[in-house]
């Protein structure tokens, strides 16, 4: 069983060191993106069967943007144009930490070959969450931020075409049958994902559509996955996260959260959004 790790990196060198030695496995092969304004070296960027993507051709990632759908796809080419053998691509974040050791996980994905493991979310919690109101309507590049004004102008958009949940005009046109949404962090076996890139690149209309949606990390695979391999097919995702109130960004993990990630090694293999700089207690997990 041979696993490629597709990573998106933008902070923390020593941090992704430390989590590249913790997965380090002659099974598995790490393709690593750094955000193009992120101020760490790639140079410093070291461990085994690792490929970094150069700077000249990476992403300037923004949040909510479509940059972050971009650098991931740049990464799943680059591990397919690789002569590197794999049979998953597991797209990870260097604010993530293994809660097994390398074999075990290596033993798990062989146990489970040939599944997916994508969330994706009921319909009603989606648009409980407002999450429709994101592919429905077309967003400028300039209101695709997290900035505070921005922030207001995107409700009082929001409000003028129907509400939060609901969308009375300005719907845009679509080819998409049906979207649907979930965490962005995957792991799918080859099969899946060529599939995928196949209906991609006969489909270039499907990636130019969610080019001015909003987060569409966190709908882009999902609903490309629903349209290609169907739902029915997809199994839960193996990545705890800690969102509580925060819905643009999980929780950071601290020592006080190694109980609960304790019981959820049961039935995961990673935790995020771990950041050494405030605990680094979670690397003796």
């Amino acid at each position: 069983m041979k696993i490629a790790v597709a990573m998106l990196c933008h902070k923390n060198v020593q941090q992704i060191n430390l989590l590249l030695r913790a997965m380090e496995n002659e099974n598995i092969s790490f393709f690593i993106h750094v955000d193009r304004k992120s101020t760490i070296s790639r140079d410093d960027i070291s461990g085994k069967n690792i490929t970094v993507i150069p700077k000249v051709c990476s992403v300037d990632i923004q949040w909510g943007g479509f940059g972050m759908v971009e650098a991931t796809l740049r990464l799943i080419e680059t591990i397919r144009q690789s002569n590197q053998k794999y049979d998953y691509i597991w797209l990870m974040s260097g604010q993530d930490w293994p809660l097994h050791p390398s074999d075990e996980i290596i033993k798990y994905v062989e146990q489970h070959n040939g599944e997916d493991f994508i969330e994706i979310l009921p319909d009603k919690e989606s648009f409980e969450r407002g999450y429709w109101k994101r592919n429905e309507l077309y967003y400028p590049n300039w209101m695709v931020s997290n900035d505070t004004y921005i922030k207001v102008v995107k409700h009082l958009f929001w409000f003028m075409t129907g509400g939060r949940k609901s969308t009375n005009v300005c719907k845009r046109r679509t080819r998409v049958e049906k979207f649907y949404y979930g965490s962005q962090w995957w792991l799918l076996s080859k099969h899946s994902i060529d599939a995928m890139m196949f209906f991609l690149k006969s489909n270039e209309w499907y990636t130019d559509y969610f080019k001015h949606s909003l987060v569409p990390d966190e709908s882009f695979f999902q609903t490309l996955y629903g349209r290609v391999i169907g739902v029915k097919k997809a199994r839960p995702a193996v990545c705890y996260v800690n969102w509580k109130e925060n819905r643009n960004s999980p929780e950071v993990l601290t020592c006080d959260d190694l109980g609960i990630l304790e019981k959820e090694k049961e039935r995961l293999l990673l935790a995020r959004k771990v950041d050494f700089d405030s605990d680094s207690d979670l690397a003796k997990l």
